[in-house]
């Protein structure tokens, strides 16, 4: 399937709002391709994660106000995608097959996450990718601050934000680059 390189990003989005700097992401780099699965954290009212079920995604999004998943539900339903939305707290996702998952995005939510749960978020996260796969983070705090312990992931550094590729060894080939 091709990227869509052009237009703005409503117009890209069917008129709804998505970070810029994830439609960077999913427009110049290595982007899993839909339909791959994708678990969006700290998902809110939806609009990111009807944005990648427009695209194709198969995407589960998971939120702990359960007024903010009744109104993803509600946007769903009016854009015509079919998301799998969950009233869950952030830990839940260890209830999720392992390797289920080829991108995992969190935009502009880590910075609510106490420093212990993120790292206990960042393992689980680890163990729901599958080889190869990619933890996007986009987040208005300093996310090297937010994440500093990031063994196991090859990080790509890019316009507005970092996606830490999971790589199945760590070690020497483990290192920073940027996009």
């Amino acid at each position: 399937m091709d990227r869509d390189h052009s237009g703005d990003q409503r117009t890209l989005t069917g008129g709804l709002g998505i970070h810029p700097a994830l439609l960077t992401f999913l427009q110049v780099t290595q982007a899993p391709m839909p339909p791959a699965a994708v678990l969006e954290l700290g998902c809110g009212n939806g609009q990111t994660a009807c944005v990648l079920a427009a695209k194709g995604y198969q995407v589960t999004a998971i939120d702990l106000d359960p007024g903010a998943i009744g109104q993803a539900r509600a946007l769903a339903s009016q854009c015509g995608v079919s998301v799998d939305f969950r009233v869950t707290e952030v830990t839940g996702i260890e209830q999720y097959t392992p390797a289920s998952f080829s991108l995992v995005v969190a935009v502009d939510f880590l910075h609510m996450v106490s420093a212990e749960r993120r790292e206990l978020l960042l393992n689980a996260v680890r163990r729901l990718l599958v080889p190869g796969g990619t933890f996007l983070v986009i987040d208005r705090s300093s996310i090297t601050k937010l994440l500093p312990h990031h063994e196991g992931f090859h990080v790509l550094e890019g316009s507005g934000y970092i996606a830490f590729q999971k790589v199945t060894v760590s070690g020497p080939g483990v290192g920073v680059s940027r996009g």
